[in-house]
């Protein structure tokens, strides 16, 4: 037996043992992954009960919710839910301190439970803006005696919370009363919030179901008609690692949004870039360095609607199950030949591509392209030269794309015309339930990051390694972040590495329900007529600003019964719920417990999906070294050594 034979017969060998052993751990998965099924039955029953007898206490407060907004019906209505928001200061008449001669200008904006963030932003430029940035503004008090006085307000929570107190009236001094009586939550005048109940989830990359595609969450913001998605979270603390390159956002991976219009067809990250931003306003993850390095996703498809970071929505990135291997490819043509891309020997065409060694993942391939050579004395030898090729639009392969290879490319003499070919994807096969490995160790996908946040809905019951009661009233929103980071000082400062931040959970809750109570008067103009939203006035006399308010009619008895009778409806349910002699409480411990079990058998799965993506990366290797030692001249030049 030749060496070439022998060798031959080794690579063999080794891919029958590597095949079995990805078909082994392929069963086990299956067989380990319906041991888990009883865990996942108990806990959904637990997690079932305490959704609805939440639903039960948060449908309460949304029936006061509605009765407040009858308050707002018809144009007559007997409470206003508009205000007048100054824009402008006549500098003539400006001299640092408020006097009756001071003439302001106004703009009628409607209240806002997220606050006026994007409202102030946009004021900016139009003229002398009373008030320095977006931070605060200043706006004619609505209510009671403080008619006619003008006041400030910061424009979110985050602003609110970082503007300290100050005490005295708001008409001592003569001037302006900056930053009077804040806290974080003062721009919500107009609003009695109440807190939501919910089930908060800490959910793992280890803990998904097989067939799960969900890999994170995160607050984002898109202007309307861009491609341009900003990450409200700061790189380095959600798992991505600014230098070794993402091993959780990665081109060809779907995003999705939870607002209606943002994005319409199916979306994909054709690009990831770093940039920075201000996190210092985001109420969902604590940040308060005001300059950030946060990743900047190109999307293949344009938002339909723009997305405010202060409105904290959420997106979400999916892995594209279309997109795998390059396992076959099409029929070629160039200079107007027809060829078959897999055949390389006893081939008649100068031509030739095969997926190489590193096309795995459908995120782009290394292709390796067959010239045969043109001597009398070696017609059948074949000089390969490698081409890196990605699908269209810079993703990774999915079915139907086309690939091109430049002509130019292909290390001929004379350059040929371009060949493309259409892709079409592998049966999963040894790929299946695989965890990708490679060679880089820093894109390996960490089992516990990022760790996911959010509270948990009807669609999702079950999910989470953990879960907890919650009733603190922070915003909503699901978010990602890195659990390993907690507590620790990072920078996230793009220019001064030095400003270090400290990394803590994601300030996530059920949310609110802001009870719109509104004001018994409303923004009028001429004297009568009352004012719509957005509407502006001219110049006003500081002594005459009582005149651009009404105060309107009573309302109706029967309104006022309604939502006495149904906030006494959300106190009585509210008190059955929390004091249900700790039984929701144990009922949160007992699926925690049980979730604790199902934890180790996801470990368990997690481990054998590794260990296929392993043996793959293994048997990768050997199809490489099989392709060359099946070359006839190949093994020619080893027998005859």
């Amino acid at each position: 037996m030749g060496l070439g034979k022998e060798m031959q017969d080794r690579i063999y060998q080794s891919l029958d043992e590597s095949y079995g052993q990805v078909g082994y751990f392929q069963d086990q998965v299956i067989i380990v992954d319906d041991e888990k099924k009883i865990w996942d039955t108990a806990i959904e029953s637990l997690d079932a009960n305490l959704l609805g007898q939440i639903e039960i206490v948060n449908r309460a407060i949304d029936d006061v919710k509605d009765g407040y907004n009858d308050y707002f019906t018809g144009v007559t209505s007997c409470r206003s839910d508009l205000f007048w928001m100054a824009t402008n200061v006549n500098p003539a008449s400006w001299d640092g301190s408020m006097t009756d001669d001071t003439q302001f200008t106004f703009e009628c904006v409607k209240l806002n439970p997220n606050g006026y963030t994007d409202v102030v932003k946009g004021m900016e430029g139009s003229g002398n803006l009373v008030g320095v940035g977006s931070t605060y503004f200043w706006y004619l008090v609505p209510l009671g005696g403080g008619q006619g006085i003008v006041t400030t307000s910061p424009t979110n929570a985050t602003t609110g919370a970082e503007q300290t107190p100050k005490t005295g009236n708001a008409d001592q001094g003569g001037g302006f009363p900056y930053f009077e009586h804040h806290t974080a939550d003062t721009f919500r005048f107009g609003f009695a919030p109440r807190n939501y109940y919910g089930l908060k989830y800490y959910s793992e990359q280890y803990a998904l179901d097989i067939g799960d595609t969900f890999i994170t969450s995160f607050i984002g913001t898109m202007s309307v008609g861009s491609n341009q998605l900003t990450v409200m979270n700061p790189v380095g603390t959600t798992g991505e690692d600014p230098d070794a390159g993402s091993n959780i956002l990665r081109v060809g991976q779907i995003v999705t949004c939870e607002e209606p219009g943002v994005l319409g067809a199916t979306t994909k990250i054709s690009n990831i870039s770093i940039g920075s931003a201000d996190l210092s306003q985001i109420p969902t993850n604590g940040i308060t360095t005001t300059s950030s390095p946060v990743n900047i996703i190109t999307l293949t498809n344009t938002s339909g609607a723009g997305v405010s970071v202060f409105d904290a929505v959420s997106f979400r990135v999916l892995d594209d199950s279309d997109t795998g291997p390059v396992g076959q490819v099409g029929v070629v043509t160039s200079n107007g030949a027809v060829y078959k891309p897999n055949r390389f020997n006893g081939k008649d065409d100068p031509y030739v591509a095969v997926p190489s060694s590193t096309d795995q993942g459908g995120e782009g391939a290394l292709f390796n392209v067959g010239i045969a050579s043109a001597g009398a004395d070696s017609p059948n030898t074949i000089e390969y030269v490698a081409v890196d090729v990605v699908g269209q639009g810079g993703l990774g392969y999915s079915p139907g794309d086309t690939v091109k290879i430049l002509g130019d490319e292909l290390g001929a003499t004379t350059p040929a015309d371009d060949i493309e070919f259409t892709v079409q994807t592998l049966v999963q096969g040894r790929f299946q339930y695989q965890i990708k490995m490679g060679d880089n160790i820093d894109l390996w996908i960490n089992p516990f990051v990022p760790q996911t946040v959010g509270i948990m809905q009807t669609a999702d019951i079950g999910i989470g390694v953990s879960i907890a009661l919650d009733n603190s009233g922070k915003p909503k929103g699901a978010q990602g972040w890195n659990p390993e980071l907690n507590g620790q000082e990072v920078p996230m400062d793009p220019v001064d590495f030095t400003h270090l931040t400290l990394v803590e959970p994601p300030n996530v809750g059920a949310d609110r329900s802001y009870w719109k109570v509104g004001f018994q008067t409303a923004p009028i103009t001429g004297g009568t007529t009352r004012a719509y939203e957005g509407q502006a006035t001219g110049s006003e006399d500081a002594d005459q600003l009582a005149t651009l308010l009404t105060t309107l009619s009573a309302c109706d008895g029967s309104l006022n019964t309604n939502i006495s009778n149904l906030v006494g409806i959300v106190s009585t349910v509210e008190t059955s719920f929390t004091s249900h002699t700790g039984n929701n409480k144990l009922m949160v411990d007992a699926s925690n417990a049980l979730r604790g079990e199902r934890n180790e058998v996801c470990k368990r799965i997690w481990g054998l999906r590794q260990s296929i993506g392993n043996v793959n990366d293994r048997i990768t290797q050997l199809e490489g070294a099989k392709r060359f030692i099946d070359t006839q001249n190949i093994v020619d030049v080893i027998d005859n050594e």
